[in-house]
């Protein structure tokens, strides 16, 4: 059933994007929902299917499982449209994330990151985009380390720029942490 749906939802974005230019500054490709801003951010790329290209991104997927949307309603361009965030089905603890800036029904891909479901924006920008905060987790010898990160956008992707490591608690849970390197 959960195939279905992915490879219906694909169906679905391709129809929508199908005859549009992949130029992404292309005015059909910033139409559609949200504040109507005229005035959104220049993202260099293809306006692709988040689903299909997320695939791409998540190297730690078996080859049956596809990435589906993720339920994060974020908008990093403050153009009044929700962003996208697909990631594979078998997350648990931390996963892989690939974001996309909203153009129409297809997005552009602006990077991708390991996290916990516990990520969100700040309300610092760089290069038109919001920060993102992110809480990758990394297992080394048996350990288990934890770390909350920041993300900038660098005109191109999202690159982390500072690190700190963080007891590891459950999502939810308020966590210590080192002091930002």
């Amino acid at each position: 059933m959960a195939n279905y749906l992915a490879i219906t939802l694909s169906a679905v974005w391709l129809m929508a994007c199908a005859g549009g230019s992949s130029d992404s500054q292309s005015p059909s490709n910033n139409s559609g929902g949200g504040s109507g801003n005229t005035s959104r951010v220049k993202v260099p790329g293809a306006c692709v299917d988040p689903l299909v290209d997320g695939d791409l991104h998540d190297q730690t997927r078996t080859f049956e499982e596809h990435v589906h949307i993720d339920v994060h309603s974020i908008d990093l361009d403050d153009d009044g449209d929700t962003d996208f965030f697909v990631v594979s089905p078998q997350c648990s603890t931390a996963c892989v994330r690939s974001a996309y800036i909203a153009r129409g029904s297809c997005g552009i891909y602006v990077g991708t990151f390991n996290s916990t479901s516990e990520f969100f924006p700040k309300d610092s920008k760089h290069e038109g985009l919001k920060d993102l905060v992110i809480h990758p987790h990394e297992q080394e010898d048996n350990n288990q380390h934890c770390y909350e990160a920041r993300l900038e956008f660098n005109g191109k992707k999202y690159i982390e720029k500072a690190r700190r490591e963080c007891e590891c608690k459950a999502p939810g849970e308020e966590a210590k942490c080192e002091a930002w390197k």
